[in-house]
């Protein structure tokens, strides 16, 4: 712990900012390091108190920050968001957060502990409004219920009785989503909303907006696939006109599997998902949580949630014989390098999370933050920097090399927004090829 202290520490003077979901990742890849699946049974107990220890602490953070922001600004969608500087996206930290909770619940052995964990985190969960983790916290619910309480005759009453009211919920939703009485769903708590399935599944504006993003990837995914790396290419201008938000920079389709294949193609998917099922067969009952997060969102880019994921794995594989052939200097190698590889990543999504929200942060961005960036490129606004260069040659009104700088850009990606917006703006020739997002949502 106090290592982990030290690196944060350094981290953040250096980098200018802090972010609690940085801790986590770096207290996973210590546990993935010190405590292997091998070694895991001479170090249960050790392991069981870290691990409650430090998910009390996050609890107790998240619990706390709830309470802060309802007393502060209202309980409301919107402020569940406000966990800032704490943590970057409060997504991440209830995705991080909803597989740490299962991971303790894994290697927990009193049964009443073990559903005191799952209920103080599906709490959080609905309180947070996270709809990834809900479902996936719920499918494991339901699962872990049905696996403990099988031979009780009330559980099957139980859940019929759940189902009745589940659908009558909806019923009445769909009653009050009426254009006559649109106004009473309105007024209804966001809480309360969120067990609307249909409307957030098809008209809330986040889901919505998947559903087209969805819509154009399944029209033009393939068998083998279109490049890895390709969506935000190919989807750029298209989906932010589809959407009627052209100053939007969409860099995938909020959702992984269907990322990958539109970009790995529909042979390798199937490939890949057998291959999960075979390796993690003794974990598939604890991996159905990160399956809705896989399906829709793109955990696979957040080095925090994927470091929790390693964690819940780590502590429900099946134990292999005991080896100490990892011994303390590989060892401390080994933990060196994955912390300033992942800290190095997890950094630079942040810095890219303020980039993508407000291009003129760049400029504010400290030495070691534009390293990272170069390091792990990740596609600063798509990892354009001549853009930004003739953005500041226009600026200083020196317009053909702007254009020439442009016209390099539009080249190679000829559906660049913000170069083709500049050029427009500096009277240049655009592409015949080119998807102006602007005139594309005039049109609609």
């Amino acid at each position: 712990m106090p290592i982990i202290l030290v690196v944060m520490s350094v981290q953040s003077l250096a980098g200018k900012d802090f972010y609690g979901e940085d801790v986590f990742l770096l207290i996973s890849l210590f546990f993935l390091v010190s405590v292997q699946p091998t070694e895991l049974l001479l170090n249960l107990t050790a392991a069981r108190n870290s691990m409650t220890a430090l998910w009390c602490v996050f609890s107790v953070v998240l619990i706390g920050l709830i309470v802060r922001n309802s007393l502060l600004l209202g309980y409301s969608h919107e402020s569940t968001y406000a966990i800032k500087p704490l943590f970057a996206h409060r997504n991440i930290a209830i995705e991080t957060y909803t597989l740490w909770s299962v991971a303790l619940f894994a290697l927990l052995s009193d049964s009443r502990l073990r559903w005191l964990v799952l209920l103080i985190a599906a709490s959080l969960v609905v309180v947070y409004q996270v709809r990834t983790a809900f479902i996936g916290l719920a499918l494991f619910l339901v699962i872990e219920f049905v696996r403990n309480f099988k031979h009780q005759r009330w559980l099957k009453w139980f859940l019929v009785a759940g189902c009745a009211l589940l659908i009558a919920l909806q019923m009445t939703f769909f009653f009050l989503r009426t254009p006559a009485q649109k106004h009473h769903f309105d007024a209804l708590p966001d809480l309360v909303k969120q067990l609307d399935l249909f409307y957030n599944l098809t008209s809330a504006e986040s889901s919505s907006e998947r559903l087209v993003m969805w819509q154009w990837t399944v029209d033009r995914s393939n068998l083998f696939g279109n490049g890895i790396g390709s969506w935000k290419f190919d989807a750029e201008g298209y989906i932010g006109a589809a959407l009627g938000k052209c100053d939007l920079m969409v860099r995938h389709p909020h959702s992984d599997i269907l990322k990958m294949v539109f970009e790995t193609g529909i042979l390798f998917t199937i490939l890949f998902l057998a291959w999960w099922l075979v390796l993690l067969k003794p974990s598939f009952r604890y991996l159905v949580v990160f399956l809705p997060m896989f399906v829709f969102a793109f955990p696979t880019e957040r080095g925090e949630t994927l470091g929790a994921l390693m964690v819940m794995l780590l502590f429900t594989a099946k134990p292999k014989p005991v080896n100490r052939g990892l011994r303390l200097m590989p060892g401390l190698i080994v933990t060196a390098a994955l912390v300033t590889v992942s800290l190095g990543w997890s950094r630079s999504q942040h810095c890219l999370g303020k980039a993508m929200r407000d291009p003129l942060t760049l400029k504010a961005t400290s030495p070691l933050d534009r390293k990272l960036l170069d390091t792990f490129p990740f596609d600063i606004v798509l990892n354009r920097l001549p853009t930004y260069q003739a953005i500041i040659l226009a600026d200083a009104g020196q317009t053909e090399a702007a254009r020439e700088l442009l016209t390099g850009v539009l080249v190679e990606h000829s559906n660049d927004q913000g170069a083709l917006r500049l050029m427009l703006r500096l009277g240049g020739e655009l592409p015949s090829n080119a998807v102006v997002c602007d005139s594309l949502t005039i049109e609609r």
